[in-house]
C-alpha cells in the first residue's frame, strides 16, 4: 500500500495533507465572573440586589397563605367568601402583569418598579390597621394587583445595565435574591 498504508488513501480521498500540523482547537469561552462586569454596572447591580434582598425579606413575612390565615383569624369569614377573596387576589395578580410593559414604556423602568412596588409594600404595612373586612380585603387587592408589576421592568433594567455575556447570570442572581427561590 506504500508509505502511510490505509491512512494515505483516506487522506488523499479527503484531500488532507498529512504533513500539516493538526488544527489548533478553538479556545474555550472564558467562564463568567464578577471581573467581567464593568465597575459602574457592578455598582448598579449591587444596589439592586441589596434592595431586592431587603424587600424579599420583608415581603416573605407576608405570603398569601399567611395573609388569608390572618383574615380568617381576625374576621372569621366563611370558607366560600375567603375562597372568593383568594381567587380574586390571584386573578388580579396575574391580570395586572399584562400592563407592566405599557407602564414601563410610559414612565420608565425604574419609576415603574418604584411606583408600583411602593404602594404594594405600603398595603402590606397597613394590612392590620383596618377593623373591618372590606377595607382589609381592599388592601389585599391593592397588594396583589401591584405586586407583580415590577418584575418585567426589573428584567428589562437588568438587561439594559448588564453586559451581554453576563445577562443570564445577573438575572438569575436577582431572581434568587429577590424571590428567594
Amino acid at each position: 500500500m506504500g508509505k502511510g498504508g490505509g491512512y494515505q488513501a483516506i487522506a488523499q480521498a479527503d484531500d488532507i495533507d498529512l504533513d500539516d500540523p493538526p488544527p489548533t482547537p478553538k479556545p474555550k469561552p472564558r467562564p463568567w465572573s464578577l471581573s467581567t462586569i464593568s465597575p459602574p454596572t457592578l455598582r448598579t447591580m449591587s444596589k439592586l440586589i441589596a434592595l431586592l434582598a431587603f424587600d424579599s425579606l420583608a415581603e416573605g413575612m407576608a405570603p398569601y397563605a399567611l395573609t388569608l390565615h390572618y383574615l380568617t383569624q381576625k374576621f372569621s369569614p366563611s370558607k366560600s367568601v375567603l375562597g372568593d377573596v383568594a381567587s380574586t387576589a390571584y386573578f388580579l395578580s396575574a391580570s395586572t402583569s399584562v400592563f407592566a410593559g405599557s407602564l414601563a414604556r410610559r414612565f420608565g423602568l425604574v419609576n415603574t418598579m418604584v411606583f408600583t412596588h411602593a404602594p404594594s409594600s405600603a398595603a402590606i404595612l397597613l394590612f392590620s390597621a383596618p377593623s373591618n373586612f372590606p377595607l382589609t380585603v381592599a388592601l389585599l387587592f391593592i397588594r396583589t394587583g401591584l405586586s407583580n408589576l415590577d418584575q418585567a421592568p426589573r428584567a428589562a433594567f437588568i438587561a439594559a445595565v448588564s453586559p451581554f455575556e453576563a445577562r443570564v447570570v445577573d438575572e438569575r442572581i436577582v431572581i434568587e435574591v429577590g424571590d428567594g427561590s
